[in-house]
Protein backbone atom coordinates (compact mmCIF):
# COMPACT_ATOMS: atom_id res chain seq x y z
CA UNK A 1 0.00 0.00 0.00
CA UNK A 2 0.71 3.74 -0.60
CA UNK A 3 1.96 5.53 2.24
CA UNK A 4 2.22 9.58 1.64
CA UNK A 5 4.74 11.32 3.75
CA UNK A 6 5.41 14.80 4.61
CA UNK A 7 5.27 18.10 2.88
CA UNK A 8 9.03 19.64 3.29
CA UNK A 9 8.14 22.52 1.10
CA UNK A 10 5.17 24.44 -0.29
CA UNK A 11 3.65 25.62 -2.99
CA UNK A 12 2.73 29.41 -2.68
CA UNK A 13 -0.42 29.98 -4.52
CA UNK A 14 -0.59 33.51 -5.75
CA UNK A 15 -2.03 34.97 -8.57
CA UNK A 16 -2.97 31.84 -9.77
CA UNK A 17 0.84 30.76 -9.93
CA UNK A 18 2.75 28.34 -8.27
CA UNK A 19 6.36 28.83 -6.88
CA UNK A 20 8.31 26.93 -4.47
CA UNK A 21 8.90 28.36 -0.74
CA UNK A 22 10.39 26.83 2.59
CA UNK A 23 7.90 25.22 5.13
CA UNK A 24 8.47 25.84 8.81
CA UNK A 25 9.44 22.93 10.48
CA UNK A 26 6.97 23.74 13.64
CA UNK A 27 3.92 22.51 11.21
CA UNK A 28 5.78 19.40 10.77
CA UNK A 29 7.37 16.47 12.48
CA UNK A 30 10.99 15.52 10.79
CA UNK A 31 10.48 12.93 7.87
CA UNK A 32 11.62 11.98 4.58
CA UNK A 33 11.98 14.52 2.00
CA UNK A 34 8.49 14.24 -0.49
CA UNK A 35 6.61 16.12 -2.53
CA UNK A 36 3.02 15.09 -1.64
CA UNK A 37 1.56 16.33 1.75
CA UNK A 38 0.33 13.58 4.46
CA UNK A 39 -2.93 11.49 3.66
CA UNK A 40 -4.77 9.41 6.11
CA UNK A 41 -5.75 6.34 6.00
CA UNK A 42 -5.21 3.04 3.42
CA UNK A 43 -5.43 4.29 -0.55
CA UNK A 44 -8.73 2.00 -0.39
CA UNK A 45 -10.48 3.81 2.18
CA UNK A 46 -14.26 5.02 1.48
CA UNK A 47 -12.61 8.66 2.34
CA UNK A 48 -9.63 8.15 -0.30
CA UNK A 49 -11.61 7.06 -3.04
CA UNK A 50 -12.79 9.17 -6.22
CA UNK A 51 -16.30 9.59 -7.29
CA UNK A 52 -17.36 7.64 -9.82
CA UNK A 53 -18.28 10.24 -12.55
CA UNK A 54 -21.58 7.93 -13.20
CA UNK A 55 -21.94 7.47 -9.47
CA UNK A 56 -25.80 6.81 -8.85
CA UNK A 57 -28.05 10.32 -7.70
CA UNK A 58 -30.16 9.73 -4.85
CA UNK A 59 -33.69 10.56 -5.46
CA UNK A 60 -34.11 12.87 -2.98
CA UNK A 61 -31.38 15.27 -4.23
CA UNK A 62 -33.24 17.81 -5.89
CA UNK A 63 -34.96 18.28 -2.62
CA UNK A 64 -31.95 18.21 -0.42
CA UNK A 65 -30.43 20.81 -2.67
CA UNK A 66 -33.96 23.06 -2.39
CA UNK A 67 -33.44 22.25 1.36
CA UNK A 68 -30.02 23.95 1.46
CA UNK A 69 -31.58 26.98 -0.75
CA UNK A 70 -33.96 27.54 1.46
CA UNK A 71 -32.18 27.87 5.10
CA UNK A 72 -31.09 31.36 4.10
CA UNK A 73 -31.79 33.09 1.25
CA UNK A 74 -28.74 34.75 1.59
CA UNK A 75 -26.38 31.92 1.61
CA UNK A 76 -26.77 30.37 -1.35
CA UNK A 77 -22.77 28.84 -1.10
CA UNK A 78 -20.94 27.04 1.17
CA UNK A 79 -18.81 29.09 3.36
CA UNK A 80 -14.99 28.62 5.12
CA UNK A 81 -14.62 28.82 8.38
CA UNK A 82 -11.45 31.03 9.05
CA UNK A 83 -10.49 32.97 12.34
CA UNK A 84 -11.43 31.92 15.96
CA UNK A 85 -13.68 28.78 14.36
CA UNK A 86 -10.51 27.25 12.06
CA UNK A 87 -9.09 24.01 13.50
CA UNK A 88 -6.11 23.76 14.93
CA UNK A 89 -3.93 21.02 13.76
CA UNK A 90 -0.80 19.95 15.27
CA UNK A 91 1.99 17.12 14.62
CA UNK A 92 3.48 15.07 17.49
CA UNK A 93 7.33 13.82 17.48
CA UNK A 94 9.75 12.24 19.47
CA UNK A 95 9.97 14.42 22.50
CA UNK A 96 7.24 16.11 22.62
CA UNK A 97 5.37 15.28 26.26
CA UNK A 98 3.05 12.60 26.98
CA UNK A 99 -0.75 12.87 28.75
CA UNK A 100 -3.01 10.78 30.36
CA UNK A 101 -7.06 11.03 29.05
CA UNK A 102 -9.56 9.65 29.98
CA UNK A 103 -10.78 8.44 26.96
CA UNK A 104 -7.86 6.84 25.83
CA UNK A 105 -6.39 3.98 27.04
CA UNK A 106 -2.81 4.94 26.70
CA UNK A 107 -0.78 8.64 27.11
CA UNK A 108 -0.78 10.62 23.89
CA UNK A 109 2.00 12.98 23.09
CA UNK A 110 0.66 16.66 22.43
CA UNK A 111 3.13 19.09 21.27
CA UNK A 112 3.99 21.54 24.56
CA UNK A 113 2.68 24.48 21.80
CA UNK A 114 -0.16 23.37 20.62
CA UNK A 115 -4.00 24.98 22.07
CA UNK A 116 -7.51 24.10 20.82
CA UNK A 117 -9.50 27.04 19.07
CA UNK A 118 -10.64 29.76 20.66
CA UNK A 119 -14.37 29.15 19.50
CA UNK A 120 -16.80 27.50 21.97
CA UNK A 121 -16.06 24.00 20.53
CA UNK A 122 -12.65 24.39 21.48
CA UNK A 123 -11.57 21.37 19.15
CA UNK A 124 -7.79 20.34 18.52
CA UNK A 125 -6.74 17.82 16.13
CA UNK A 126 -3.31 15.70 16.67
CA UNK A 127 -1.63 13.61 14.53
CA UNK A 128 1.14 11.37 15.73
CA UNK A 129 2.24 9.49 12.68
CA UNK A 130 4.78 7.59 14.09
CA UNK A 131 2.63 5.87 16.44
CA UNK A 132 -0.29 5.51 13.93
CA UNK A 133 -3.06 7.14 14.63
CA UNK A 134 -4.85 10.76 14.88
CA UNK A 135 -6.55 12.16 18.11
CA UNK A 136 -9.49 15.15 18.12
CA UNK A 137 -10.12 16.78 21.54
CA UNK A 138 -13.73 18.58 21.53
CA UNK A 139 -13.85 21.20 24.36
CA UNK A 140 -10.05 20.92 25.04
CA UNK A 141 -8.71 22.39 28.41
CA UNK A 142 -5.14 22.92 29.00
CA UNK A 143 -4.69 24.28 32.67
CA UNK A 144 -0.98 24.55 32.28
CA UNK A 145 0.03 21.22 33.52
CA UNK A 146 -2.37 18.64 31.98
CA UNK A 147 -5.43 18.07 29.02
CA UNK A 148 -9.02 17.64 29.67
CA UNK A 149 -11.72 17.16 26.92
CA UNK A 150 -15.41 16.71 26.90
CA UNK A 151 -15.22 13.75 24.61
CA UNK A 152 -12.31 12.74 22.27
CA UNK A 153 -11.83 10.54 18.93
CA UNK A 154 -8.83 8.43 17.89
CA UNK A 155 -8.69 7.18 14.55
CA UNK A 156 -6.00 4.98 13.39
CA UNK A 157 -3.96 6.09 10.21
CA UNK A 158 -3.41 2.65 8.70
CA UNK A 159 -6.76 1.86 8.63
CA UNK A 160 -9.36 2.27 6.20
CA UNK A 161 -11.11 4.90 8.41
CA UNK A 162 -13.68 3.67 9.26
CA UNK A 163 -15.55 3.61 12.48
CA UNK A 164 -15.87 0.16 14.46
CA UNK A 165 -19.26 -0.17 15.10
CA UNK A 166 -19.61 -0.38 10.70
CA UNK A 167 -19.32 -3.82 9.37
CA UNK A 168 -17.30 -2.40 6.64
CA UNK A 169 -14.29 -1.10 9.28
CA UNK A 170 -11.29 -2.91 9.21
CA UNK A 171 -9.77 -1.97 13.12
CA UNK A 172 -11.85 -2.25 15.86
CA UNK A 173 -10.15 1.22 17.56
CA UNK A 174 -11.39 3.64 15.06
CA UNK A 175 -13.88 5.30 17.81
CA UNK A 176 -15.43 9.06 18.25
CA UNK A 177 -17.32 11.75 16.34
CA UNK A 178 -20.21 9.54 15.09
CA UNK A 179 -17.81 8.34 12.47
CA UNK A 180 -15.98 11.27 10.41
CA UNK A 181 -12.63 10.91 11.41
CA UNK A 182 -10.53 14.03 11.92
CA UNK A 183 -8.68 14.28 8.48
CA UNK A 184 -12.11 14.94 7.13
CA UNK A 185 -12.74 18.13 9.51
CA UNK A 186 -10.52 20.79 7.79
CA UNK A 187 -9.19 22.03 4.86
CA UNK A 188 -5.16 22.18 5.74
CA UNK A 189 -2.70 24.46 5.14
CA UNK A 190 -0.10 22.12 3.23
CA UNK A 191 -2.58 20.54 1.19
CA UNK A 192 -3.47 24.19 -0.38
CA UNK A 193 0.06 24.54 -0.33
CA UNK A 194 0.90 21.18 -2.74
CA UNK A 195 -2.81 22.11 -5.04
CA UNK A 196 -4.41 19.17 -4.14
CA UNK A 197 -6.83 17.93 -1.99
CA UNK A 198 -7.19 14.34 -1.97
CA UNK A 199 -9.92 12.73 0.14
CA UNK A 200 -13.71 13.59 0.97
CA UNK A 201 -14.06 16.59 3.13
CA UNK A 202 -16.56 17.03 5.92
CA UNK A 203 -19.18 19.78 6.03
CA UNK A 204 -21.68 20.70 8.63
CA UNK A 205 -24.78 22.21 7.61
CA UNK A 206 -27.93 23.83 9.34
CA UNK A 207 -29.67 20.86 10.66
CA UNK A 208 -29.16 17.51 10.09
CA UNK A 209 -31.97 15.06 10.15
CA UNK A 210 -32.34 12.30 12.81
CA UNK A 211 -30.58 9.52 11.36
CA UNK A 212 -27.50 8.51 9.52
CA UNK A 213 -26.02 6.38 6.32
CA UNK A 214 -23.36 4.85 5.74
CA UNK A 215 -20.26 5.65 5.71
CA UNK A 216 -21.42 7.86 8.68
CA UNK A 217 -21.77 5.99 12.17
CA UNK A 218 -24.28 7.90 14.35
CA UNK A 219 -26.14 11.19 14.26
CA UNK A 220 -27.22 14.15 16.42
CA UNK A 221 -30.99 13.68 16.09
CA UNK A 222 -31.67 16.56 14.20
CA UNK A 223 -34.68 17.81 13.04
CA UNK A 224 -33.42 18.65 9.65
CA UNK A 225 -34.20 16.59 6.35
CA UNK A 226 -30.88 15.60 5.03
CA UNK A 227 -29.04 12.73 7.13
CA UNK A 228 -25.44 12.41 8.36
CA UNK A 229 -23.47 10.33 5.85
CA UNK A 230 -25.05 12.20 2.91
CA UNK A 231 -21.80 12.35 0.61
CA UNK A 232 -22.81 15.58 -1.80
CA UNK A 233 -20.27 16.80 -4.84
CA UNK A 234 -20.65 19.24 -7.14
CA UNK A 235 -21.81 17.38 -10.06
CA UNK A 236 -19.22 16.53 -12.79
CA UNK A 237 -20.89 18.89 -15.37
CA UNK A 238 -19.80 22.19 -13.74
CA UNK A 239 -16.58 23.75 -15.53
CA UNK A 240 -14.43 24.77 -12.49
CA UNK A 241 -12.47 26.88 -14.84
CA UNK A 242 -15.06 29.67 -15.58
CA UNK A 243 -16.39 30.24 -12.31
CA UNK A 244 -13.14 32.31 -11.81
CA UNK A 245 -12.24 31.29 -8.65
CA UNK A 246 -8.95 31.89 -7.17
CA UNK A 247 -6.23 29.26 -7.30
CA UNK A 248 -6.93 27.89 -3.80
CA UNK A 249 -10.53 27.89 -3.90
CA UNK A 250 -10.56 25.83 -7.53
CA UNK A 251 -8.25 23.31 -4.96
CA UNK A 252 -11.28 22.90 -2.45
CA UNK A 253 -13.62 23.19 -5.00
CA UNK A 254 -11.89 20.26 -6.98
CA UNK A 255 -11.97 18.18 -4.15
CA UNK A 256 -15.50 18.67 -3.57
CA UNK A 257 -16.24 17.33 -7.00
CA UNK A 258 -14.05 14.58 -7.30
CA UNK A 259 -14.13 13.24 -3.94
CA UNK A 260 -17.45 14.73 -2.67
CA UNK A 261 -18.25 16.37 0.57
CA UNK A 262 -20.14 14.59 3.63
CA UNK A 263 -22.41 15.47 6.13
CA UNK A 264 -20.87 14.93 9.44
CA UNK A 265 -22.03 18.14 11.87
CA UNK A 266 -24.55 20.71 12.09
CA UNK A 267 -23.75 24.91 12.01
CA UNK A 268 -25.37 27.65 12.38
CA UNK A 269 -25.50 28.59 8.35
CA UNK A 270 -26.45 26.14 5.59
CA UNK A 271 -23.40 25.12 4.80
CA UNK A 272 -19.49 24.95 6.40
CA UNK A 273 -16.33 23.44 6.00
CA UNK A 274 -13.42 24.47 7.84
CA UNK A 275 -9.73 25.41 7.09
CA UNK A 276 -6.66 24.71 9.61
CA UNK A 277 -5.94 27.57 11.95
CA UNK A 278 -2.88 28.99 11.36
CA UNK A 279 -2.88 31.31 14.29
CA UNK A 280 -0.39 29.33 16.29
CA UNK A 281 1.63 28.45 13.55
CA UNK A 282 4.74 29.00 12.30
CA UNK A 283 3.39 30.31 8.98
CA UNK A 284 4.26 33.69 7.76
CA UNK A 285 1.43 33.85 5.32
CA UNK A 286 -2.22 33.73 6.18
CA UNK A 287 -5.24 32.24 4.47
CA UNK A 288 -5.66 35.76 3.24
CA UNK A 289 -2.60 36.06 1.43
CA UNK A 290 -3.42 32.74 -0.61
CA UNK A 291 -6.87 33.97 -1.69
CA UNK A 292 -9.36 32.60 1.33
CA UNK A 293 -11.29 34.12 3.42
CA UNK A 294 -14.96 32.99 4.02
CA UNK A 295 -16.25 33.70 0.78
CA UNK A 296 -13.49 32.43 -1.44
CA UNK A 297 -16.57 29.80 -2.60
CA UNK A 298 -19.44 32.06 -3.37
CA UNK A 299 -19.05 30.95 -7.22
CA UNK A 300 -20.23 27.59 -6.17
CA UNK A 301 -24.17 27.85 -5.43
CA UNK A 302 -25.75 24.67 -3.77
CA UNK A 303 -27.31 24.36 -7.47
CA UNK A 304 -23.92 23.26 -8.50
CA UNK A 305 -24.31 20.19 -6.29
CA UNK A 306 -26.33 16.77 -6.18
CA UNK A 307 -26.09 14.18 -3.19
CA UNK A 308 -24.78 10.92 -4.29
CA UNK A 309 -26.97 7.76 -3.73
CA UNK A 310 -27.32 7.60 0.03
CA UNK A 311 -25.01 4.51 1.65
CA UNK A 312 -23.40 4.17 -1.78
CA UNK A 313 -20.32 2.69 -1.77
CA UNK A 314 -17.20 3.75 -3.63
CA UNK A 315 -15.58 1.16 -6.19
CA UNK A 316 -12.06 0.79 -5.24
CA UNK A 317 -9.73 2.20 -8.20
CA UNK A 318 -6.65 2.43 -6.41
Amino acid sequence: MERRTFLRGSIVLAAGTLARAPLSEALFPAAQAATEPYRAFADTSEWNQPLPVDAPTDPSSDAFIDHLKNIDGDIDHPRLVVGAGAAPIFWAREGDPEYILSEFAFPVRIPAHARPASASDAQLTVYDVERGYVIKLHRAVFDGKDWSANSASIYYLESNGLIWRLQESDDERNRGHRGYPPPLHAVRWDEIQAGAIEHVLKVAINRTAPRHVYPGGGDEDGTGLIPEGAVLRIRPSVDLLVKNLSASARVIATAMQRYGIVVGDQSGIPMALKVESLSMQSVAQQWIDVGIDRNSLSRITFDDFECIQLGYHRPVTT
